[in-house]
């Protein structure tokens, strides 16, 4: 069916590729899947941790400084 029209899905695309291909760079490309999907974890753990932390810090429960 497509995409609708005035839609695009070019820039999500872009945006997959581009994490796969930091996360492909990132290991010794031996068994690289695994090593990709722990740099995934890996990273969205950090994603998490610094959005906890920012809102924390906006609620005055945590000096950012």
């Amino acid at each position: 069916m497509g995409s609708g029209d005035n839609f695009t899905t070019d820039i999500s695309e872009r945006l997959h590729v581009a994490i796969l291909t930091v996360a492909y760079w990132s290991t010794n490309k031996v068994n690289y899947i695994r090593q990709m999907f722990k740099h995934n974890d890996q990273s969205t753990c950090v994603d998490y941790m610094e959005e906890t932390l920012s809102y924390l810090a906006h609620q005055g429960w945590y000096d950012m400084d």
